[in-house]
């Protein structure tokens, strides 16, 4: 693996999965790698980015679209956002902002 990784896309879990525990390390310790969303402070279960249609109220939105970070690049991370606007997909688009 190079020294610095981003690792993103749709993964189709949520932050409470098995799958995410092990690819951030969540509750053993050190990380593979850091959830950009949560390294800027926001809430795990926040950010939905599967949203189901009004009809389906026995649904509930998820959050299963992500940007990782490898240790070394969390400190970087300024803003991480979801874009709530964005029509094209049945998943919105995660955007995060680094800095150097």
């Amino acid at each position: 693996m190079p020294q610095n990784a981003i690792l993103l896309g749709d993964f189709n879990m949520t932050p409470d999965s098995r799958e995410y525990g092990l690819l951030t390390g969540l509750g053993r310790g050190a990380s593979a790698f850091v959830d950009a969303w949560q390294s800027v402070g926001k809430e795990l279960d926040a950010g939905h980015t599967f949203v189901y249609p009004p009809e389906q109220t026995d649904k509930s939105d998820k959050r299963i679209d992500y940007c990782f970070v490898c240790p070394e690049l969390a400190g970087h991370v300024r803003k991480c956002w979801v874009d709530t606007m964005a029509q094209g997909s049945d998943h919105q688009p995660v955007w995060t902002e680094l800095a150097d």
